[in-house]
Formats: structure tokens, C-alpha cells, sequence
């Protein structure tokens, strides 16, 4: 998209590689690290349409009209920022993409994304990372929720099909309560209770218990 961006903002522009730059400026690319600055800049405001391409620009201008004594330092400094400018949004980038896979799968599963979507493209590394986190939280304690309630569903269903009466409702008061006592009308005066189930319970526990 931001390459797309680009492209619509450079239509009608002339377009020289920067080879053909240095030629129409009169200058010799004596130094492969001019070059690969340039690409440098060129990848940062393609993956950062906000960074300060222009200000970039004018140093490596400047570093290439410097002296030759001047130059190597020159270049160096600015080589060190671009890098590092380079890395941060790429892992501004790594950490975007996935995001917007982890806000899908969460989207997927029924959970309302609006929130987490705000701001979305503005985000520094930091609060995206933070946003993951969010995000990442909230689709294991969902997923949590339904394999506990999966797990509270069989079980009903096997002491169903053992003879105990499973009404409408139970799901929610086993998960309300922690426990449930069943009734089986083929042994009067018995019950079975169970515990457990929770999203936290690595176990259900059940046995038989007396009825009043």
C-alpha cells in the first residue's frame, strides 16, 4: 500500500536511478556507500511516508559536495542513523503484520475488534507491541472459555446418557457455582456431584453423593 502511495504521489515526475543523478549533478560515484544510502532512504520512506526523507536527502547531498577528508565522517554518521531508522521500521513492520493476522484470528473467533483496530497504522513499536499483548490475552482467556465450556457440555452429555437428569441452565450454574449435583431418578435419595470445569480446572471431579 505505501509502495501503491508512492507510486500515485511520483506520477507525471521524472524518473532517474540515482546513477543518472549524480551524472546530471556532475558528480563521480566514487563511494558504493553513497548508493547504498540512497536505497537506505528510499526503503524508509516507502515502509515510513512521515520519516524525514527530505532532511536525509540534503545530508547525503552535502556529504557528496563535502571535501574529500570530510566526507568519509559524513557519510558515516548518516549511515549509522538510516540504519538504525532502517531496523526500527522493520520491525515496526514485522510487528504490524502481525497484529493485523492476530486481530483476524481474534475477529474470527467472534470477539470485537473495534478498539484494538483505532489508530491501528499510527502505532509506534512499543504500543504495538503492547496492543499484541492486549490482543493475545484476550483470545487465549476466549479460547479458555469455550474449551471450558466443551469440557461442561460432554461431561453433561455422558451423565445424561447415564440416566441423570441434565436440564437447560446447567451450563450456566456449573460455570457460576464450580460445582453441580445431578440427580438420577433410578437411585432415589443419590446424586452426583460435580466440580470443576472451570477455564482454570485441569481436571473435572465427580462422585456420588447423598440427596436429602
Amino acid at each position: 500500500a505505501s509502495r501503491q502511495q508512492s507510486e500515485r504521489l511520483g506520477e507525471g515526475a521524472e524518473r532517474r536511478d540515482f546513477a543518472a543523478w549524480l551524472s546530471a549533478e556532475g558528480i563521480e560515484e566514487e563511494n558504493p556507500e553513497i548508493a547504498r544510502l540512497d536505497a537506505h532512504i528510499w526503503e524508509i520512506a516507502l515502509l515510513a511516508p512521515a520519516a524525514p526523507v527530505a532532511d536525509w536527502r540534503g545530508r547525503l547531498h552535502g556529504a557528496i559536495m563535502a571535501d574529500a577528508r570530510r566526507r568519509p565522517l559524513l557519510l558515516d554518521v548518516l549511515g549509522g542513523e538510516l540504519r538504525r531508522a532502517l531496523e526500527a521500521e522493520k520491525a515496526r513492520a514485522r510487528l504490524s503484520a502481525n497484529l493485523a493476522g492476530l486481530l483476524a484470528e481474534a475477529a474470527a473467533a467472534g470477539l470485537d475488534t473495534s478498539a484494538w483496530r483505532e489508530d491501528e497504522g499510527e502505532l509506534a513499536g512499543v504500543r504495538i507491541s503492547e496492543r499484541l499483548a492486549s490482543v493475545t490475552a484476550a483470545l487465549d482467556a476466549h479460547r479458555a472459555a469455550r474449551a471450558a465450556g466443551e469440557r461442561r457440555g460432554a461431561v453433561l452429555e455422558a451423565l445424561a446418557e447415564l440416566g441423570y437428569e441434565v436440564c437447560e441452565g446447567m451450563m450456566g450454574a456449573w460455570a457460576e457455582q464450580g460445582e453441580l449435583v445431578l440427580a438420577n431418578p433410578s437411585r432415589p435419595g443419590y446424586g452426583m456431584e460435580v466440580r470443576g470445569g472451570g477455564e482454570k480446572a485441569e481436571r473435572i471431579q465427580m462422585r456420588a453423593v447423598a440427596k436429602s
